[in-house]
């Protein structure tokens, strides 16, 4: 590196400014460049590119030509003004806290997919998620399983209880609903009556590939009255808290490499991750931000619907990524940031997704402030346990279920809590993977779960679970429009681990802090 670049990048680094690679060439080619930043730092310039350079050396111009204008300009310099912030004074809290996280790989498909693709794998698939499911739903109360065979031994209009698998419903001529359950070596069939409101109104949430406990009563060998339905299903928590005050903030969906890219709005937003902010109050809030995660779609991708190739502003995927990371690197090194794909990234799009390769963001591995996860990944924030997942399977979800749609993503991840599967069905729109392990169960209990996908920020509290739903910086796709969803862009939610309570930065036009939102 030219020793007139080194020296640019170190003054700029003492005077805590931040300074892009082209500015910094820019830079070189003055003579008296020291100069020229400290008027930067004069006129509260603290985010120098070239069109910072260029706005100053227009005014210098503009000065020179007019004496008396100048002579003002330098008058204003001197006052002192009503509200002043100091950037280069941001001593964020979290910086000076350690960093407490574990990444669960247990958990995370990247190097252990081994699935061949054959029937054998999917047989193995659901047998493995049926046992685990199954260990699940028999710690209900109250519920006291048998195996399906041994049902047969059973009185009719006893009353039994199992577990079984969906392979099939449907609705009979008479208005109730029939539902096909299989465990590991029989099967029968489970009625639900018309007549009951309670269990009707759940038969939307009823898919194939879902694992329930059913209480019911025998009506002969191979059929029963279904009185009771349980789901595998998270148990009732108070929220976890933590005692240092420090913060997750959640971005989503970024598309770099589209037309509908909103550049603008992103950069203000790496602005102030690095102080550039309009209140101490803010100030103070933004620097307990220790955590960044990122759910998925962080470029456009190449070919991923007909007709993209037309929408995007760079068509190489490469390209994308490289300037991806440019931003990325903007990002101050005391937040841990972590990653997960999306289905627009160049990673399989089948479920889980393996996270991104190291050839596409080399730098950003380089970085021991990055971390690349799997979808969905698994990790421990401050000892809570974190899910990222980027949301695709919610799609087939909305499709089949009446009063759940993507306006409110972070409802339909409440209802795969209650499923304790993150998989929606086999065999619609979404694909899947039949791994050696299933990745898709969601084996633990998590306090937080980030989502992304729906390009709408959105939350949901169940049973000591955060759900939050990342925001977008994409603008409206004419897609979109067309099914009439109106996403939220621009919108950063924060949560803090020791109140538990989010709330939001906006960066769109016009730029404001939101309302706190809490269980």
């Amino acid at each position: 590196m030219p020793k007139i670049k080194e020296e640019i990048i170190a003054y700029a680094a003492e005077k805590e400014l931040l300074i892009d690679s082209k500015a910094v060439l820019l830079l070189e080619e003055k003579i008296d460049w020291k100069n020229f930043l400290e008027k930067c730092i004069e006129r509260q310039i603290f985010w120098i590119n070239e069109e910072a350079i260029f706005n100053l050396e227009q005014e210098e111009k503009t000065r020179k030509q007019n004496p008396e204008l100048q002579s003002k300009v330098e008058k204003s310099l001197t006052e002192e003004p009503t509200v002043r912030i100091e950037f280069t004074a941001f001593k964020p809290l979290a910086k000076d806290i350690e960093q407490n996280y574990k990444i669960m790989h247990e958990y995370d498909v990247t190097h252990q997919s081994g699935t061949q693709g054959k029937v054998k794998d999917f047989l193995n698939y659901f047998q493995q998620k049926f046992l685990e499911l199954e260990t699940l739903l028999k710690k209900h109360p109250s519920f006291k399983p048998k195996e399906i065979k041994k049902m047969r031994i059973v009185s009719k209009n006893n009353e039994v209880d199992f577990i079984g698998m969906v392979s099939e419903k449907w609705i009979t001529k008479n208005g109730h609903m029939g539902i096909r359950l299989e465990d590991l070596e029989s099967s029968c069939i489970g009625l639900v009556m018309k007549d009951d409101r309670k269990l009707m109104k759940e038969k939307e949430l009823i898919m194939p590939d879902n694992v329930i406990g059913v209480k019911a009563t025998k009506a002969s060998d191979e059929l029963f009255i279904i009185k009771e339905i349980f789901w595998p299903d998270i148990p009732q928590r108070s929220e976890r808290k933590i005692e240092e005050d420090v913060a997750i903030a959640g971005v989503s969906d970024i598309h770099v490499g589209s037309k509908l890219f909103l550049e603008k709005s992103f950069n203000e937003f790496l602005e102030w991750m690095n102080g550039r902010v309009e209140s101490q109050k803010e100030l103070e809030q933004l620097g307990k931000i220790k955590y960044l995660v990122i759910t998925g779609d962080l470029c456009d991708g190449i070919g991923v619907y007909p007709g993209q190739f037309d929408e995007l502003s760079i068509t190489d995927i490469f390209e994308q990524y490289r300037v991806f990371e440019e931003y990325m690197l903007k990002i101050p090194e005391y937040v841990e940031v972590f990653v997960i794909p999306g289905n627009h990234d160049a990673v399989r799009n089948a479920d889980p997704q393996p996270s991104l390769p190291k050839k596409l963001v080399p730098e950003l591995y380089k970085m021991k402030n990055f971390h690349f996860l799997s979808s969905p990944g698994w990790l421990e924030i401050e000892g809570m346990k974190t899910v990222l997942y980027h949301g695709g399977s919610l799609h087939d979800l909305f499709s089949k279920v009446s009063f759940l749609s993507a306006a409110e993503p972070a409802k339909g991840c409440v209802e795969l809590l209650r499923k304790r599967d993150f998989m929606t069905s086999y065999g619609m729109r979404k694909p899947y993977v039949p791994e050696k392990r299933d990745f898709m169960t969601i084996h633990e209990e998590p306090d937080l779960v980030f989502l992304g996908d729906h390009h709408r920020r959105n939350y949901a509290f169940y049973r000591g679970t955060t759900v939050i739903n990342n925001s977008t910086f994409q603008a409206r796709t004419a897609y979109q429009v067309k099914l009439g969803h109106i996403p939220t862009p621009g919108i950063i939610p924060i949560i803090n681990l020791q109140t538990r309570k989010i709330s939001e930065r906006e960066f769109a036009e016009p730029v404001q802090v939101a309302n706190e939102y809490h269980n």
